[in-house]
């Protein structure tokens, strides 16, 4: 009796996570967005850093300067980090065909004192940035021709501080559609968080933060050093007192390249796991409704109890399918959605894996260590 009590408490509570995972995304889903711009449209700076990215840089930058947004209304600030192959060469000969182009070039001696990574190459461009609106992407991205366009809509609300999209994954390998299918499953998380204005996790591969906001912050400078920098500027302005914005919109997805192989993908898992240490007690809440349910099929295991066993293992797989599938459909991403269950599976293994991730402090990327 007393371990069906135990049983039915850890299926409760990691059903209560999947119910308010689902109420919060379609929460925020269902907050408006403008139809139309101003009529005098903002001017964007959209700053963009990279790190020796020569087989990259150049797709996105193209891709931004054919965005459906008035040439004249945007500039695109390419900062090359340090590189040391030919980005910078890339993207001085891309300045002639594009007008609205400038380049920064940081080394050694011209970063941005006291900033590390990327937050110091973001800082970089932002100081050169003349628009009202700072996006932010990467090198490794192409954009939605309306990317601009729609995340400009959300800053006619004065309240929005920063306003955030989803990032799909190109895909050709079954190790890439998993990837996808991960992304399109945390960015809904993601948006859950800012459904309930607690701000969960974003991605500085598609943000939008107003320049006046950023800069009444401290901008970078004053914004406590993370390996997601990303995530501390969301916080950062949600602690000012700004809301955030999160669509699930087709116009306002980028598309990035995924992880190459498994090491470079725990490089990046490792990177978020500790970042997301940074959450606090919410990340300590998400790991306590895991620990529930690995408990239950625990338990379930040892008393060979194979009803509870299904239960919680449909919980989990119809769950995950749950939060993840209408993200996709809205995304248009219907090639992906397959892959749900196998991605689950690999979701389920990177779960026990994940607590080694954290005995390594020194976090490495991008040819860095911090």
């Amino acid at each position: 009796m007393y371990i069906d009590l135990i049983l039915a408490v850890c299926f409760f509570i990691f059903f209560l996570r999947i119910a308010v995972s689902y109420i919060g995304a379609v929460k925020e889903r269902r907050k408006k967005v403008f139809k139309d711009l101003p009529e005098v449209p903002y001017f964007l700076s959209v700053v963009v850093p990279g790190r020796n990215e020569e087989a990259n840089f150049k797709e996105c930058i193209l891709s931004i300067a054919q965005s459906n947004y008035p040439s004249d209304r945007f500039e695109i600030i390419a900062v090359n980090d340090r590189s040391e192959d030919s980005t910078g060469q890339i993207l001085d000969d891309l300045k002639s065909q594009i007008p609205n182009l400038s380049v920064i070039h940081i080394d050694d001696t011209t970063k941005v004192p006291n900033l590390r990574g990327k937050p110091g190459a973001l800082q970089a461009g932002i100081e050169r940035a003349k628009g009202e609106i700072i996006v932010m992407t990467d090198a490794d991205c192409t954009v939605n021709p309306n990317w601009l366009s729609t995340l400009a809509k959300t800053f006619q609300d004065e309240q929005i501080g920063m306003s955030a999209g989803y990032s799909a994954i190109k895909t050709k390998t079954i190790f890439d559609k998993i990837q996808a299918v991960e992304w399109t499953y945390l960015h809904t998380l993601a948006t859950t968080g800012v459904g309930f204005d607690i701000p969960l996790s974003c991605y500085g591969n598609n943000l939008a933060v107003r320049k006046k906001d950023f800069d009444a912050i401290g901008g970078y400078h004053s914004v406590s050093f993370s390996v997601t920098e990303d995530l501390a500027l969301m916080h950062a302005i949600h602690k000012s007192g700004k809301k955030i914005r999160y669509l699930t919109l087709e116009e306002s997805t980028i598309t990035t390249q995924p992880c190459p192989n498994f090491k470079e993908y725990l490089k990046q898992k490792h990177r978020w796991v500790i970042g997301a240490l940074d959450l606090g007690w919410i990340a300590f809440v998400f790991v306590l409704t895991s620990f529930s349910m690995w408990l239950g099929i625990a338990i379930s295991l040892f008393i060979c109890h194979p009803w509870w066993l299904l239960a919680f293992i449909l919980l989990r797989f119809a769950g995950d399918s749950l939060i993840t599938i209408p993200s996709a459909r809205i995304l248009k991403q219907n090639k992906i959605i397959k892959w749900t269950i196998p991605a689950i599976f690999f979701f389920i293994f990177m779960e026990l894996v994940a607590p080694f991730l954290l005995l390594k402090k020194d976090v490495k990327w991008k040819g860095q260590t911090f």
